[in-house]
């Protein structure tokens, strides 16, 4: 009896693990898609801002297009939250990461629109005004 015992508890102890490291490869992609997310959200700030300013045309056009990428990552990122609070239900710490990637993921998305609206601005504003001799920043 006592051997049986020993064996179920390293049986629960195995799971346990399996289930910890499980969670933890589930966080790590929840924190490398809201990093790629970020990544993705500053190139469009920089771009939709050097369209403006050089009134470039295909570069608004590649900003405007960038953002369903953007709300696609949103979608996944959200997607996989849910699944991890499902699967694992995580608690405290675990459970408030997880929920901060989602919000994380929210700003993005939002940070990202206006950038569309500016792209679209410089693709309309290279075709009212002449693209600027020199590059006013320093």
């Amino acid at each position: 009896m006592i051997r049986s015992n020993r064996i179920v508890i390293e049986e629960i102890n195995m799971a346990s693990e399996h289930t910890a490291k499980a969670f933890d490869s589930d966080l790590q992609e929840l924190t490398r898609l809201v990093a790629e997310m970020g990544g993705l959200a500053e190139r469009m700030i920089v771009d939709s801002v050097d369209a403006l300013i050089r009134r470039d045309i295909a570069l608004g056009q590649r900003v405007v297009a960038e953002d369903a990428e953007i709300d696609n990552l949103q979608r996944v990122i959200e997607e996989r939250a849910v699944l991890t609070i499902a699967r694992r239900q995580p608690m405290a710490v675990d459970l408030r990461e997880i929920v901060g990637a989602m919000r994380v993921a929210t700003d993005l998305e939002r940070i990202g629109d206006p950038r569309q609206e500016h792209g679209q601005a410089g693709r309309g504003a290279g075709e009212r005004f002449p693209a600027a001799e020199a590059d006013p920043r320093p």
